[in-house]
């Protein structure tokens, strides 16, 4: 809690001090109120008709100008839980996209999700409804107990055990919330990522008929839900319906009682008795809001250690080493590099090769062995266990992370096609992108064979493609990735299984654009198919153990008995093909 006060509140103080400032000067006239109405109640009894008219105007203003008061305080104070709120879901996005590609790989899209929202909570929720409220209260109670005493110390005092009381008994139950508040919390991310999956996933859904079964899933994520929604209301409502309201009634009659005993022994004023009536529930009202706030804190403490769990944990910052792809001849370099995954004890073993600069190297093997892992350790979305990779002559380790992604095009298997407009998505990740021409836009699109494509575009580079752009086909997709990656003018381009969902007239198109002219860069291709082996510089076979052999195509081909079974498999795999797609003919 005091991180949240020294980090978010903090730089907000002259809002607060002003708005707490006016809070105070309102309590003190609502807390007066009560004060005249005794010296009202005391005139009639007296008959004195200048005094009766005097409080009668201070009971009618006092009411009006605290009112108006308020209202400014208001505009003060109003606000202040929307912007923490707002700052503290901005550090966790940031955080999140910081964090190291282990960090993704172990917590799933829900718990992320869910502590973005959980920053509303601490900000528009506690904040405003809750801590605020209650340091007014704390306000309320001082300035209370103190008018109280220059009336009667034994009832203040009364009232004064009465409200410990309260207190602690609320204390009690409120031991079982961080229990609920943890497990509801828990059972919140596990519907957001049942909720995402199914959704993301609504056509397979529907193959395989399965909908009645989901429906189900999701009705016992919603009666869990609802279980410890009922434990914490039911939690809520014992302490200000069940405990507040009883001790408060039972507080009000003994005031009451013994006010009036009081009053009979002439010990007390028949104004005073009213008065105190007033303040009762003005007491338990704070002393409610006190409750609230205690209950809430013990939430909220859940949902910030989860926050700054994050925030604390080890980002992926750039390392500014001064240095950029330009200030060496581009090398990439693998020197006795091992990895493994967490928990895992396969992997990649001793991995040496060499791709010089504007070189193709074919990466191949059999699924599952780490092609893709080489690509994600010369990304540097992993670090080798052992041995070092190198760019430039400069180890990833060392580099600007951001700078030196920046070099890199990257044709996926799957491609990411954002819910954005064509150009848009041509452009993401391009720093400079109002830099460059609707020229280069239009070579590269012409490069790409995205021509027809864009054509068929209502709004043709300006058009949003949608959810999913369901209206561009396999090999349109690729194209768009490979424009998006031209753009970015890149020192390495890297082809991870771009053709492996494509049929044979596609997958020989995106391969032909592979080698295009204008493609000048270092080339990586990761790719199960093997017809333009005789092409590439080099060929690394990727072994089941882990271990790889570089060579050139018919040297690997007579000497390595994997890569001669792979180029065996592939050339029958063309057979087929072809035979079937002159039987469709």
């Amino acid at each position: 809690m005091k991180r949240l006060f020294i980090n978010y509140v903090q730089p907000l103080w002259k809002p607060i001090i002003i708005g707490l400032a006016l809070s105070l000067v309102s309590t003190l006239l609502m807390v007066s109120q009560p004060l005249v109405m005794k010296n009202l109640i005391n005139t009639l009894t007296g008959g004195q008709t200048t005094s009766f008219i005097r409080n009668v105007t201070l009971l009618i203003s006092i009411p009006i100008l605290a009112t108006v008061i308020s209202y400014i305080q208001t505009y003060f104070l109003s606000g202040i839980g929307q912007k923490i709120s707002q700052k503290l879901r901005e550090d966790t996005f940031q955080s999140m996209l910081n964090q190291p590609t282990e960090y993704l790989d172990k917590n799933s899209a829900g718990s992320m999700y869910q502590n973005v929202q959980d920053s509303i909570i601490v900000g528009d929720g506690y904040i405003d409804y809750e801590l605020v409220p209650a340091i007014l209260s704390v306000f309320t109670l001082l300035l209370t107990f103190g008018s109280m005493l220059l009336l009667d110390v034994p009832i203040s005092l009364i009232i004064l055990v009465f409200s410990l009381l309260t207190v602690f008994l609320t204390a009690m139950t409120g031991k079982k919330v961080k229990e609920v508040e943890s497990n509801y919390r828990d059972a919140r991310i596990g519907s957001a990522d049942f909720l995402q999956e199914v959704l993301a996933n609504v056509r397979t859904v529907r193959l395989f008929t399965n909908r009645d079964r989901e429906i189900a899933n999701w009705k016992k994520w919603l009666e869990i839900d609802r279980g410890f929604w009922m434990k914490r209301r039911l939690i809520s409502d014992i302490n200000v319906n069940g405990i507040l309201i009883f001790i408060q009634s039972l507080c009000l009659s003994i005031v009451i009682i013994y006010g009036y005993i009081r009053v009979q022994n002439d010990l007390l004023s028949l104004g005073s008795i009213v008065a105190f009536i007033a303040y009762v529930p003005m007491i338990f009202q704070s002393v409610s809001s006190l409750q609230r706030a205690q209950l809430g804190t013990k939430k909220v403490k859940i949902v910030l250690n989860q926050i700054y769990t994050l925030l604390d944990s080890q980002s992926e910052h750039p390392k500014n080493k001064g240095k950029t792809m330009e200030d060496n001849a581009l090398e990439i370099k693998f020197k006795n590099v091992d990895f493994h995954y967490p928990d895992r004890q396969e992997g990649l073993i001793d991995i040496n090769f060499t791709a010089k600069q504007n070189s193709t190297t074919l990466i191949v093997g059999p699924s599952g062995v780490g092609k893709s892992t080489i690509i994600d350790l010369l990304t540097c979305l992993y670090y080798p266990n052992k041995g070092e990779v190198s760019i430039a002559g400069i180890p990833t380790v060392d580099w600007n992370k951001d700078e030196l992604r920046k070099q890199i095009g990257i044709v996926p298997q799957s491609v990411v096609i954002w819910n954005r407009t064509l150009r848009e998505n041509l452009l993401y990740g391009i720093s400079n992108a109002d830099q460059i021409s609707p020229e280069r836009i239009d070579e590269v699109i012409k490069i790409t064979r995205l021509e027809s494509f864009v054509k068929k575009l209502p709004n043709g580079l300006e058009e949003v493609l949608g959810p999913n752009a369901v209206q561009a086909s396999g090999g349109e997709r690729q194209r768009i990735a490979l424009a998006r990656a031209l753009l970015r003018n890149p020192a390495i381009l890297i082809f991870d299984e771009v053709t492996s969902a494509l049929d044979p007239i596609l997958s020989a198109e995106i391969t032909e654009l592979i080698w295009s002219k204008e493609l000048v860069s270092t080339k990586i291709i990761v790719s199960h198919r093997l017809s333009f082996a005789s092409r590439v510089d080099q060929i690394l076979v990727v072994d089941t153990d882990g271990t790889i052999t570089c060579g050139k195509h018919n040297d690997l081909k007579d000497n390595q008995l994997l890569y001669n079974q792979l180029v065996m498999a592939d050339e029958f795999q063309d057979t087929q093909e072809r035979d079937r797609h002159g039987f469709r003919n």
